[in-house]
């Protein structure tokens, strides 16, 4: 529905500057003050803790060890031997393969002491050594989600709608994206994607799609009526004919004061006007068609009948 987005609105702050993070919590605080705006956050996360693990090179080196031998033993313990040395084993009575790893559990990794006391060990290590005796461990902050536009790092502020239409939302929201863009830094850029943004596109082909529609009308008329004038009057007519006729259905209908030639008079008066009109050609005189249907004789009855009832 979103189109592969997570939210109908996707605000997105492209570019290398710092300071597009701060920019797109800036639209976050704005947008979240906007009626109707639900759910409104930052996708990215940059500030996402982590262990980081420095090892003393000259330590491993005095042991016989190396850089890639701690990491594949790390990466071995945490991730399981899948990751770094594939191993299967066939059944040979059904034919099926089956995928060999070796992992720490991992309730047996809790604590960072738990961390320290990891064996590391290599192909000419005599014996394993703890990761502790190599390297220390410290806690510091990473981004954890990191996303990409045309090669362009990229900050969503990502919005949903609740209890109010998306255009009227994404009216307000445009309004703060255009007074933002004016502050923008150098080679930052600020769009808006998402449901807003095919919403728009496809009300633009519609409305396309009418304009040529009625061009389209407006010559097929011309032709017939062979005249540039009557069908231009009567195309700019329709619009105060559909209100007048939306406005008109809207209202309750009038209670007829004639009794006595309601039910035959009146259906038979209004048959005769409905055949005029769908008889009367273009050039016919409305107005005097019009009197000749009011001098019928069933309209003079119908037309008495109701005065004597009043």
């Amino acid at each position: 529905m979103n189109f592969g987005i997570p939210a109908p609105i996707d605000i997105q702050v492209t570019g290398r500057d710092p300071k597009g993070y701060e920019i797109a919590n800036e639209i976050k605080q704005r947008v979240a003050q906007i009626p109707g705006a639900a759910d409104v956050h930052v996708h990215q996360v940059v500030h996402g803790p982590d262990l980081r693990v420095n090892v003393d090179r000259t330590r491993a080196q005095q042991i016989g060890l190396s850089q890639n031998d701690v990491a594949r033993t790390m990466l071995i313990s945490l991730s399981s031997s899948g990751q770094a040395s594939p191993n299967f084993w066939l059944n040979f009575q059904n034919g099926v393969n089956y995928q060999v790893a070796v992992q720490t559990p991992q309730y047996k990794m809790g604590t960072l002491q738990d961390l320290k006391n990891t064996p590391v060990v290599a192909p000419n290590l005599p014996r394993p050594e703890l990761l502790g005796n190599l390297a220390t461990v410290e806690r510091r902050e990473s981004p954890i989600i990191v996303n990409h536009y045309d090669v362009q790092p990229v900050f969503d502020v990502l919005a949903n709608v609740q209890g109010r239409d998306l255009g009227g939302v994404a009216d307000q929201i445009n309004k703060i994206v255009d007074q933002t863009r004016k502050n923008l830094p150098r080679g930052t850029f600020l769009s808006a994607r998402g449901q807003v943004d095919s919403m728009n596109k496809s009300f633009a082909g519609i409305g396309t799609g009418i304009l040529f529609a009625v061009v389209f009308v407006y010559f097929l008329m011309a032709v017939n009526f062979q005249s540039w004038t009557d069908p231009f009057i009567i195309i700019m007519a329709l619009p105060a004919r559909c209100a007048a006729s939306s406005g008109c259905s809207s209202l309750p209908a009038p209670r007829s004061t004639c009794r006595r030639s309601r039910a035959r008079s009146w259906p038979s008066a209004s048959r005769q006007r409905t055949a005029f009109w769908l008889s009367a050609s273009p050039t016919t005189n409305v107005v005097e068609s019009t009197r000749k249907i009011r001098m019928t004789p069933r309209f003079r009855r119908a037309s008495r009948g109701c005065v004597r009832s009043q």
